[in-house]
């Protein structure tokens, strides 16, 4: 089976410290992790091209050149012009989804919300792989 990807735009100490916890949950996933929002937009672009699109986008609020609502904006229309499946997208974000939030979720439909806490990155990993182990089951109708 080829291995599945989860594309994670988010601080890369976090998808680092998260990375062996989802392996634990799940070997044959690979966590791509990107830097910036527009890096996000190209991995996107270049799985959705060859054909493996990601099970899964987390998307950080303050990933820096594109937010997080950008990218995800962008992931959308490049789907709409590749004729794809849309994606689960995750929102991770420092603030709680407040009622703009919940219509730009309602809008792009197969996304979610998921308040980061000031915890430590160790803490943050496992609340985040938590929240993929959580998406990883719906997404595949587990």
């Amino acid at each position: 089976m080829a291995r599945e990807r989860i594309l994670v735009g988010q601080d890369e100490a976090i998808v680092e410290a998260a990375r062996p916890l989802v392996a634990r949950i799940d070997a044959e996933i690979d966590l791509v992790a990107v830097g910036d929002g527009a890096r996000c937009i190209v991995a996107f672009t270049k799985l959705i091209r060859a054909g493996k699109p990601p099970l899964l986008v987390v998307l950080d609020d303050t990933l820096a050149r594109i937010d997080g609502e950008g990218c995800a904006r962008s992931i959308r229309a490049i789907e709409r012009a590749f004729e794809a499946e849309p994606v689960a997208i995750l929102f991770y974000a420092d603030e709680a989804a407040d009622e703009t939030r919940k219509g730009l979720l309602a809008t792009l439909g197969r996304a979610v919300h998921l308040q980061r806490r000031a915890e430590p990155t160790d803490q943050q990993a496992l609340r985040l792989a938590k929240a993929l182990a959580r998406l990883l089951k719906q997404v595949r109708g587990q």
